[in-house]
């Protein structure tokens, strides 16, 4: 197969999330202390509104103006069914590197310290507990 013919493949693979790394993502220093700090989620809020509420919505439930036009309606952060299913390292690494097949861009030009504060705010939005 050409060079050229291998492209739409590649393409395709990456769309998917299949051409995705499975390794472990790497932290900042102090990543756990950082983002459970107060003054983190206090920094993310504006990192947050400036950022992402256009498409998650002011309150994080998914629902912001950008959204008509999406194939799959955004994650509500307010659910705490989906903060059971997540963990910090795993929210980090979606708003640093995107994820494929949505329409969640990646935010690595913002820099690792302002990721941390938009996951420690994120993390915030929705209670973290189990079932009744």
């Amino acid at each position: 197969m050409t060079r050229r013919g291998w492209l739409p493949l590649l393409g395709l693979l990456i769309a998917s999330g299949c051409a995705r790394s499975n390794s472990p993502v790497e932290l900042p220093a102090g990543f756990e202390s950082r983002v459970s700090s107060d003054a983190a989620r206090l920094r993310g809020l504006a990192l947050y509104a400036q950022y992402c509420a256009l498409c998650q919505g002011d309150r994080g439930a998914g629902g912001g103006a950008r959204t008509a036009a999406f194939a799959r309606p955004p994650r509500d952060f307010t659910s705490s069914a989906w903060r059971l299913s997540v963990t910090p390292p795993k929210v980090f690494q979606s708003i640093r590197d995107g994820l494929p097949g949505t329409a969640m861009p990646s935010w690595k030009a913002l820099g690792d310290d302002a990721v941390v504060d938009l996951t420690a705010y994120v993390l915030s939005l929705a209670p973290q507990r189990g079932p009744s």
